[in-house]
């Protein structure tokens, strides 16, 4: 009976509730005394994890994890094209590259145009987003070079923004080496070991620490604690 009664509600709801279009209103600006909520859509798309770098690409194996990184570059740069008040942030530049080398020049031009407009900012800018724990620092340094270089050749760009939100863990060689000694402005990340987890941590919103580079050059910075996610917001001294 209580079923019966239930999609008779559904049924009627179909035909009696009109659905109509909302325009959102997503022009920028601060508003003051108010929450200012900013949500950026971003990347986060593994070269190779549960399948390889290529399966994950082109959509093979979706039994394993379903994943389809070109569907996500073609839909992204669609939906930055039909409205500029769109942005995003892309991370691998494994993927990104590969997908560039399949576009006409057309598209390439107009996606130039969405970089240098601002809507399509490269972010980290490494072939992967590398762990911290167990890779040489020089395959980190070699693999962040790489994307780097790409987004230099192409774009005449460089990352600004460190984005280290899925690493199992933080090193001092990602803060200094890869973060302040790359002219990053900010570094954001996620996943802090569980012991650093504190309450006393979660008690505070600001966290003040230094990074000694090998030279002895001092770095502050500022980061802020969120229960899964840390901002480092990295102020290089002068030296």
């Amino acid at each position: 009976m209580e079923v019966k009664i239930l999609f008779a509600i559904l049924l009627a709801g179909l035909f009696l509730v009109e659905s109509k279009y909302i325009a959102y209103n997503t022009s920028q600006g601060i508003v003051p005394d108010k929450i200012n909520v900013h949500l950026v859509p971003h990347s986060h798309d593994d070269v190779g994890w549960l399948k390889t770098a290529g399966q994950y690409y082109v959509g093979a194996n979706n039994s394993i994890w379903g994943a389809c990184v070109q569907n996500v570059l073609d839909s992204v740069i669609s939906a930055l094209l039909d409205d500029k008040n769109r942005k995003f942030i892309y991370v691998e530049m494994a993927f990104f590259q590969s997908w560039w080398r399949q576009q006409s020049e057309a598209l390439k031009t107009k996606v130039k145009d969405l970089v240098n407009s601002g809507q399509l900012e490269f972010i980290n800018g490494g072939m992967c987003m590398h762990d911290e724990a167990t890779p040489h620092y020089i395959d980190m340094i070699d693999q962040t070079t790489l994307g780097h270089q790409f987004i230099k050749d192409e774009f005449g760009q460089k990352p600004r923004v460190g984005w280290q939100i899925d690493p199992f863990g933080h090193s001092a060689v990602q803060a200094y080496l890869l973060g302040v000694e790359l002219g990053f402005d900010s570094l954001f990340f996620a996943r802090i070991a569980k012991t650093e987890q504190s309450e006393k941590m979660r008690r505070l919103l600001r966290l003040y620490g230094r990074v000694l580079s090998p030279l002895g050059h001092l770095h502050r910075y500022i980061s802020v604690f969120f229960p899964d996610i840390m901002i480092l917001l990295m102020v290089l001294l002068l030296k």
